[in-house]
C-alpha cells in the first residue's frame, strides 16, 4: 500500500451511524456512550471501515486506525497455502475498541461463540455470523498494553482478510500472521 493511501485515510466523524438489524448487538450498544456508536470512518483498500471506541486520546484513536491500515496491507502480502478466487467486497467492517470488562462480559457479548476460547477471557474477536446484515465486526479490547492491542489488531484483521477472500477462518494462520508482526 502506498504511503499516500495511508496518509489520505479519511478519518471523518460520521454522526448517526447505526447498525441495521443489530438485535444481537443491542446489549453491547446500550453499554457504550452515545457518541461511541458513531465514530471515525474511512475507506481502506476497498473496505468501508467504521471505528467505534472509547478512546482516552486522539493519539489512541489514530494508533488504532494506523495499525488497522498496516494490518490490512500486510494481510494482502502474507503468503499462506490457502487460496481462493472468491472475494467479498460487499461487507462494511466495524471495529469496536472497548474495555475488557465489556468484551469479556458474557451477557453483553452473548452472540460470540465462547466455547471456541474454552470460555476464557479474550483480547479480541471477529464476528461474521451475527453481525448485522452487510457488515462484519472486529472487537478489540482497549484494556491491554499498546503492543498487545497492536498484535490483537493484526490477528483479528487477518480473520477479516480470510473472510473477504472466502478462506475458512483458522487460528493457526491468524497466529502465524500475528507472530510475524511481533517486534
Amino acid at each position: 500500500m502506498k504511503k499516500t493511501t495511508i496518509l489520505s485515510l479519511l478519518m471523518l466523524l460520521s454522526p448517526g451511524i447505526s447498525l441495521a438489524g443489530d438485535n444481537e448487538y443491542k446489549d453491547l450498544i446500550s453499554k457504550l456512550p452515545a457518541d461511541t456508536v458513531s465514530g471515525y470512518s474511512g475507506t481502506l483498500q476497498d473496505s468501508t471501515v467504521y471505528f467505534h471506541g472509547i478512546y482516552s486520546s486522539q493519539e489512541e484513536k489514530e494508533f488504532l486506525a494506523k495499525q488497522t491500515v498496516l494490518a490490512l496491507s500486510s494481510a494482502q502480502e502474507f503468503k499462506t497455502e490457502k487460496t481462493s478466487t472468491c472475494y467479498r467486497n460487499e461487507y462494511d467492517l466495524h471495529i469496536y475498541y472497548i474495555p475488557s470488562s465489556i468484551i469479556n462480559d458474557r451477557a453483553t457479548m452473548s452472540f460470540l461463540s465462547w466455547h471456541k476460547w474454552s470460555n476464557k477471557s479474550i483480547y479480541g474477536a471477529f464476528d461474521s455470523t451475527t453481525s448485522p446484515e452487510g457488515t462484519v465486526t472486529v472487537f478489540i479490547s482497549s484494556s491491554h498494553s499498546k503492543e498487545d492491542i497492536r498484535l490483537t489488531i493484526y490477528h483479528e484483521i487477518y480473520h477479516y482478510w480470510q473472510f473477504k477472500n472466502c478462506i475458512e477462518l483458522n487460528e493457526p494462520d491468524a497466529y502465524l500472521f500475528e507472530k510475524s508482526h511481533n517486534h
